[in-house]
């Protein structure tokens, strides 16, 4: 015979394995639908309740039943005789953001049974609600206990709606990311003036990319300059940012790799080690982000992986980089580095295609020479 200790013991653990599988579930990237009817199966076996509802506000904030689980068709005929005063107790929740406990007998319970119900929040926004049927009576510590759990519940079905409207967040910005970079490679290509390039690649890159700085740096022959900085119409090449910035630049460019800063340089080559540190000292920024800059040797034809791409698969020695810098943030967002480098392939390719007055550039041997470079620039193999 089980003793009573040990049958409060066993019911205790069922609630909380109950919970530990919503929060589980709460992670997955699941229909909202699947999710609480889940959610509600679970719910309503932990409490010991007999039904309940989930309603979630549409597109025009109005409350729209999502799932319904053990619901009868009494339960049905019931509420549709009190469904302006359920709407009612429904948007009462929704407007004050607390849940609330009520008895069979409440003026405001349009059910003639205990009845739990939690509000479900995006952030600070209130957009639905938990509705539970008891189904029996309850001791008032039996009531608080269980409205604690549904509140602690509906808290992992809000980080669950939290992240699913997060990921379709994301799913738009990246459409919005891939639209806005087609409209900068327009404006890229309008020009083949060199300086009039570089400033709209970084200064649009940089809202693009949602960076503070963004500033492309070039070798030319043994020297590393900074051709343009976001925000300024003019480079100073004897401020202290900009020497310090040619000064990282020139350990990069050559290596053609990504470098990123977060606060940590442990993994860095040596040489890099006192030029970044120089550079954060004086740019104060949080992360940075050098991305190279190759020619390109256009063959005219597709390529299988990426058809309708035509050129731009012959890469050649790393002639720049682009330099893009947080200040407040040093945490780098998980899609910023693919974004940079997207963004990088069609910087080099318009750079590539615009003249520098009175430079002819070969790429291969970082070498120039005084010349006057009437078409594109002069590359060299």
């Amino acid at each position: 015979m089980v003793s009573v200790e040990n049958f409060t013991g066993l019911l205790r653990e069922q609630i909380l394995e109950n919970a530990r599988e919503v929060e589980e579930l709460s992670r997955l990237p699941l229909p909202p639908a699947s999710f609480f009817r889940q959610f509600l199966k679970r719910t309503i076996s932990a409490i010991g309740a007999r039904c309940g509802t989930v309603w979630l506000c549409d597109a025009k904030g109005r409350l729209q039943k999502c799932v319904t689980v053990g619901m009868s068709q009494a339960d049905v005929a019931d509420a549709s005789e009190s469904v302006s005063q359920n709407e009612t107790l429904l948007t009462t929740i929704l407007s004050s953001g607390e849940a609330r406990c009520l008895p069979g007998d409440d003026a405001e319970n349009p059910f003639a049974e205990l009845l739990y119900l939690s509000p479900l929040h995006v952030g600070e926004n209130c957009v639905g609600v938990v509705q539970i049927l008891q189904g029996r009576g309850a001791t008032p510590n039996a009531r608080q206990g269980q409205l604690q759990f549904l509140e602690q519940m509906a808290g992992f079905a809000s980080q669950f709606l939290s992240r699913t409207e997060s990921l379709a967040a994301d799913s738009t910005l990246k459409q919005d990311f891939w639209a806005d970079l087609s409209e900068l490679t327009l404006r890229l290509q309008s020009s083949l003036a060199f300086k009039t390039v570089a400033l709209t690649a970084v200064n649009d890159g940089r809202m693009l990319l949602n960076c503070d700085r963004i500033s492309i740096a070039r070798t030319r022959g043994r020297k590393t300059v900074i051709e343009a900085i976001s925000g300024q119409d003019r480079v100073n090449r004897r401020a202290n940012l900009v020497r310090t910035m040619s000064a990282l630049a020139a350990q990069v460019i050559p290596a053609g790799e990504t470098v990123v800063f977060g606060g940590r340089s442990d993994d860095l080559p040596p040489q890099m080690k006192e030029p970044l540190a120089e550079f954060i000292a004086e740019s104060g920024s949080r992360m940075v982000m050098l991305v190279p800059l190759h020619a390109t040797q256009q063959n005219g034809q597709t390529t299988d992986d990426e058809p309708g791409l035509h050129g731009a698969d012959k890469r050649e020695r790393p002639w720049g980089c682009l330099i893009l810098e947080q200040v407040a943030d040093a945490e780098l967002r998980p899609e910023l580095e693919q974004q940079a480098h997207a963004l990088s392939d069609h910087v080099a390719a318009a750079l590539t295609n615009a003249p520098i007055t009175n430079v002819s550039f070969c790429y291969r041997s970082g070498r120039c020479s005084a010349a006057a470079a009437s078409g594109s620039m002069v590359v060299s193999c």
